[in-house]
């Protein structure tokens, strides 16, 4: 057995609220074990024999479409993968103020160099893009300013899906469940 992270997009946001028992729920109705949730934002801990992420990706969004009633696009990612991507540090030190947040965005597929591109150019002062594998690295300065950066943006930039993390998120679901 494997052990999956699946990052859901747009739960309990924009009115698309959903008890985390139910969304345990719909993950053990597909077959998949030791499903935990961790805080209400859509990030599903599970275990399966499958090995196809694509496949595991297209069932539990088939699966929650018809139990919700609306798309909620499924981003996995293994354990090794999020140790990886925790240690993958795109922004020296001496960038980051005072109130500055990293996220990590999580890709569907890897966008093409161009797109890539486009996105890196979309860099400022308030905020700065990094591209590594399946993930976006976003530098928010705060302190600057608000950000009108959107994940929506992103999406629509790198024709992808994608849903975002603070990194401080993600170093928790790692140390909770990874260790």
């Amino acid at each position: 057995m494997t052990q999956y992270f699946a990052f859901l997009r747009a739960i309990n946001v924009g009115g698309r609220f959903v008890k985390m028992d139910k969304l345990r729920q719909q993950f053990e109705l597909m077959g998949l074990s030791d499903v935990q949730t961790y805080i209400q934002s859509g990030n599903v801990i599970f275990e399966t024999a499958e090995t196809n992420i694509a496949e595991l990706e297209r069932m539990i969004e088939e699966q929650l479409q018809a139990a919700l009633g609306f798309q909620v696009p499924t981003l996995i990612r293994t354990a090794p993968e999020l140790g990886q991507i925790l240690e993958y540090q795109p922004f020296p030190e001496f960038t980051y103020g005072e109130g500055s947040v990293l996220y990590i965005s999580f890709l569907k597929a890897v966008p093409g160099q161009n797109l890539q591109q486009q996105l890196i150019d979309l860099s400022n002062e308030i905020d700065v893009f990094h591209i590594h594998a399946r993930q976006v690295y976003w530098l928010m300065h705060k302190q600057l300013g608000k950000s009108t950066f959107t994940n929506s943006k992103l999406e629509r930039v790198l024709k992808t899906e994608a849903t975002r993390r603070n990194s401080s998120t993600v170093q928790k679901i790692v140390g909770k469940f990874i260790g």
